[in-house]
């Protein structure tokens, strides 16, 4: 057999577990994640974790068993983030929970325990458990290992370290203490490893100064994310970047009124979601998308991506993304006096309030004391009117949304 058949392919995993050649299939999963990772669609990593989870179950062997079953189960929780599939994300997090680590000897495996523990909690809205997470995974990351780390396991530390950071500075700016949360991205900025890494930190730091209405300022920092990843062409993490990039600049042009350059922004937004697989970035691009199109008059294409977005939110069970596309499309339909516009509205404030989203919650509130106000329900109107204020103050909103909220 020559060399090229032998080298590991999805092609070659699929073949070997048709075979039940278990313990080949296991012998060829590291190198073959390795990459899929970094080339490969994240419903294939999943996948292929997932027959490595198989074989092991079917009683295949490999030299340290349970170093490959932590990595399996930590790749299959990592690629059901990313394509928003939360009950395996769950199921793979319980199971890497109940491993047997040696904190001493392997420090760092425990700290990425923690760091995807808290990656999950930050997307529920679960942010004071997310803190507690990551400050251990901090502490676990700076503690010397007893063993040499691989040049492989060295690398990944350096990832999850720069990740730790940037995910405490999106905790701050949910509650918008944006200094703090600048600090901690400046401090991601500086351990990146690569330039993926560091467009990431340029691009939450853009997203900060958004809330806090530095709008050119986000802009200018955009451009930076963007010739960071210049070069970086075939990668899925570039990709990954390059769509979140796409969305946020999007909200920009948004936010300083220019519709047609955010939409342009959003439509590549959703074409670079699609191929790195991102579901979550797909359905937050297809609300704001929507949102954008009924702000220039164009209500039906808008329904129907707004419908379209609620759907896909619900399959990948992404609630924050079913949050916008509830809020957004109540809007529309309320506007138009269409019936069911109050029920998505008061689904949208439920989702918001349970994931801990204040700016969601405040524009929903808002609007929930606007619909009351029609009514001729007064004192409704004025207790959610207020909700939605105290809100504001507490958590910041977009200037268009805070004109709404204080309106």
């Amino acid at each position: 057999e020559s060399t090229r058949g032998r080298r590991p392919s999805y092609r070659r995993a699929f073949h070997l577990r048709g075979a039940e050649l278990l313990n080949e299939l296991l012998t060829i999963l590291p190198s073959l994640l390795d990459d899929l990772r970094d080339r490969g669609h994240p419903y294939r990593r999943a996948t292929v974790a997932g027959w490595g989870l198989e074989a092991i179950d079917d009683g295949a062997t490999v030299p340290d068993l349970t170093r490959l079953r932590r990595r399996l189960l930590e790749e299959l929780a990592d690629a059901a983030d990313r394509l928003g599939e939360r009950e395996e994300q769950r199921a793979a997090l319980d199971e890497l929970s109940a491993l047997d680590i040696d904190v001493d000897e392997d420090p760092s495996a425990a700290g990425r325990i923690y760091l995807l523990h808290a990656r999950h909690a930050v997307s529920s809205g679960q942010f004071g458990l997310a803190r507690g997470l990551l400050r251990n995974a901090r502490q676990l990351m700076e503690k010397p290992s007893r063993a040499a780390l691989s040049e492989a396991d060295a690398r990944q530390q350096s990832f999850d370290r720069a990740e730790i950071e940037r995910l405490a500075a999106r905790i701050e700016a949910e509650h918008s203490e944006f200094r703090q949360a600048s600090k901690y991205a400046s401090k991601a900025l500086d351990l990146a490893p690569d330039p993926v890494s560091r467009a990431e930190a340029h691009l939450l730091r853009a997203e900060i100064e958004i809330l806090d209405g530095s709008v050119e300022s986000a802009l200018k920092r955009l451009s930076h994310a963007r010739r960071e990843i210049r070069s970086e062409e075939g990668g899925l993490r570039a990709r990954s970047t390059r769509a979140s990039i796409s969305l946020v600049t999007g909200r920009a042009w948004r936010l300083v009124g220019r519709p047609y350059r955010a939409a342009r922004a959003f439509e590549r937004a959703t074409e670079l979601a699609v191929k790195a697989g991102e579901g979550r970035i797909e359905v937050e691009v297809a609300a704001r998308h929507g949102r954008l199109l009924a702000d220039v008059g164009r209500e039906h294409e808008s329904e129907l991506i707004l419908r379209d977005a609620l759907f896909s939110a619900r399959r990948i069970e992404d609630k924050r993304g079913e949050a916008l596309a509830a809020l957004f499309l109540g809007i529309l339909l309320g506007e138009k006096g269409v019936s069911g516009a109050a029920d998505l509205i008061r689904r949208a404030t439920a989702l918001a309030e349970e994931l801990g989203q204040g700016r969601i919650e405040a524009l929903s509130a808002a609007i929930e004391g606007r619909i009351a106000f029609g009514m001729d329900d007064i004192k409704l109107a004025l207790e959610r009117s207020a909700h939605g204020w105290d809100l504001v103050r507490r958590h910041g909103a977009e200037l268009p949304d805070r004109i709404v909220i204080g309106g």
